[in-house]
C-alpha cells in the first residue's frame, strides 16, 4: 500500500516484510479498520494474531515460536525414545545420547531442527524426518 505523499509506503509496510522474512509460515499484513497488524498461518494448528504495532506483533510471533518449538521437542524426544535414545528436553533443546554414547544436542528455533553448529537438521512442522536424520547423526540407523 501506498499513502498519498507520492507513492511511498505506508509506516509498518517495510515492518512487515521484516516480519514476514523473520517468521517464515506466517502471512503477515496490515488490516485498515482499526489499523492493525494481523499474522495467520495455516500450519497446524492454525492461529492467528493482531497486534497494534510491529514490536508487539513481534513480541506475540516469538512467543508463538516458542510454543511450537517447545511442542516440537517433545515430539522429537519422544520419537528418539522409540528408537532407543537417551532423550531429554530442555525448553527448545533435546540432548540425545545413542546406545553408543554419542551425545547430540538438537534446538528448535523459528519453525527449524537444528544443530547446536547451526547446521539446519529439518523443519519443526516434519518431526518424523529430523528424526531420521537425528538418528543418522547419532550411528542410529
Amino acid at each position: 500500500m501506498n499513502d498519498a505523499r507520492g507513492g511511498r509506503p505506508m509506516a509498518g509496510e517495510t515492518d512487515i516484510g521484516g516480519l514476514a522474512a523473520e517468521f517464515p509460515g506466517w502471512t503477515i499484513e496490515l488490516v485498515q479498520e482499526p489499523p492493525v497488524l494481523r499474522a495467520s498461518r495455516d500450519m497446524a494448528p492454525p492461529l492467528v494474531i493482531a497486534a497494534g504495532s510491529p514490536a508487539e506483533l513481534r513480541t506475540l510471533l516469538d512467543e508463538a515460536d516458542r510454543l511450537d518449538c517447545r511442542r516440537a521437542t517433545h515430539a522429537l524426544a519422544e520419537i528418539l525414545r522409540g528408537h532407543g535414545v537417551t532423550a531429554q528436553v530442555y525448553g527448545q533443546a533435546v540432548i540425545a545420547e545413542s546406545s553408543r554414547s554419542i551425545r547430540r544436542t538438537i534446538v528448535a528455533g523459528r519453525g527449524l531442527y537444528s544443530w547446536t553448529s547451526g547446521v539446519p537438521i529439518g523443519a519443526i512442522s516434519n518431526v518424523a524426518g529430523a528424526a531420521e536424520r537425528v538418528l543418522c547423526g547419532l550411528g542410529e540407523s
